[in-house]
């Protein structure tokens, strides 16, 4: 499931490409680029993506266990239900209908970014500014429908949301094994926001899958040192800029997780050149990708900022704390939302703050608290009125700590039931 995400990033990265380069949009360009990916794949000797069949490691050699098969049956339930509600359900989300579905049909009838996007369309479609993986991922599935489809179109988002699922596992189960790992989906399957972002059009579960798959990554190969992980980790972060502006804080603050951890642990300094040079590349790439298909500036997103007025502001703004903490807890405590997986997640950190600590959990753990005070920054930051915009966006932006959250007090909560096992023989 994880194909489908990088082959729809990979998809709308072409047709951003063609509008930077005036290229009328067609589905037989995106076709070939599937056919010359998957014949690359096919033919070289050593594999870029990672084998990772969900399935083979569901089921492998091993028998399900009856706890296996309840986790994977509520899984089931929620992936069912979640697409027979997007493809049944009317569309009632403002952003998704304004913001991303009618940029996707204005390029479906223009061919293409119309030269007048931005002069043109402002007072018609808010925020211009955005970045268009979403509205050029149903472009997509217009043009090879040949027609517009409102209701169809909507399969796009449970399908992110199952491979993020996936991702999950798939990470996960080489950590704590599969009965743990099935267990955690079952646990991110059921939380009401995840399961509402992956019914109905919305950048958060597609930002969400791309991050995520990203830190696990990149994660894996800050162990491992495999070049393929590395690789696609770059590739996800990548793809977190084409999807949300919020892409770029994400991109930012896991080179400075991993800058962190390789500082710390003494990793080669050749191999942290390397990485800090890969990542400013993609900064400029996103930024350059974004402002030329666009045809306009993503500063004029923020158009009074400047940024080295970031720090004073900050630190002026730090009265704002209080009312950001507050929201912050009237989130985590509404188990409508969250059924109560940010307490258990709270209660996992404050009761483990010795294994919080050590060399295994140290990578997850500062990326969740980088990117924890990276939002926080934004609201500190921010020219739009603060209640107004800590109660439209806080939840979304739980929803992209969300599935690494789960992860990292997966593997807190696995070691410390099988130090309690070991200390009862």
């Amino acid at each position: 499931m994880q194909a489908f995400p990088l082959g729809v990033g990979c998809t709308s990265t072409l047709l951003g490409i063609q509008s930077i380069f005036k290229i009328p949009y067609s589905k037989y360009a995106t076709v070939a680029l599937l056919l010359f990916l998957l014949i690359v794949q096919l033919f070289r000797k050593r594999k870029i993506l990672p084998n990772l069949s969900v399935c083979q490691q569901i089921f492998g050699t091993m028998r399900l266990q009856t706890l296996d098969k309840v986790f994977i049956g509520i899984i089931l339930i929620q992936t069912v239900y979640a697409f027979f509600t997007a493809l049944i359900k009317p569309w009632a989300s403002y952003d998704g209908l304004v913001m991303y579905s009618m940029k996707a049909k204005l390029f479906y009838f223009s061919g293409g970014i119309p030269a007048d996007f931005v002069s043109g369309y402002s007072e018609m479609i808010p925020n211009l500014q955005y970045p268009l993986l979403v509205p050029f991922a149903q472009l997509n599935f217009y043009l090879f429908q040949g027609y517009l489809n409102d209701s169809l179109v909507n399969v796009l988002f449970p399908i992110y949301s199952l491979s993020l699922i996936t991702c999950l596992f798939c990470f996960a189960r080489r950590e704590i094994g599969r009965t743990w790992a099935l267990g955690l989906c079952a646990m991110l399957a059921t939380v009401p926001q995840y399961f509402a972002m992956g019914t109905y059009v919305n950048t958060d579960v597609v930002l969400s899958f791309y991050f995520t798959a990203g830190v696990f990554y990149l994660h894996s190969w800050l162990f491992s040192e495999k070049k393929s992980e590395l690789i696609l980790g770059m590739l996800y972060m990548f793809l977190t800029i084409s999807t949300k502006t919020e892409g770029v804080m994400l991109l930012t603050v896991s080179a400075v997780s991993i800058l962190i951890f390789l500082i710390i642990y003494k990793r080669k300094l050749i191999g942290l050149g390397f990485l800090v040079g890969i990542y400013l590349l993609a900064l400029v790439g996103g930024y350059i990708y974004a402002t030329k298909a666009m045809n306009l500036n993503i500063q004029d997103a923020f158009p009074d900022f400047k940024v080295t007025e970031a720090p004073v502001r900050l630190f002026k703004n730090l009265s704002r704390m209080p009312k950001i903490l507050y929201e912050y807890q009237r989130q985590i405590f509404q188990p409508k939302r969250w059924n109560i997986v940010w307490v258990i997640f709270l209660i996992t950190i404050l009761t483990n703050v010795t294994r919080v600590i050590r060399k295994k959990y140290m990578g997850l753990g500062i990326w969740l608290l980088l990117v924890a005070l990276g939002y926080t920054s934004v609201y500190l930051l921010t020219q739009l009125p603060l209640t107004w915009h800590l109660s439209t966006t806080s939840s979304r932006f739980l929803i992209h700590l969300l599935p690494l959250a789960v992860l990292y007090m997966g593997i807190i909560t696995k070691d410390q039931y099988d130090a309690s096992i070991t200390g009862y023989q």
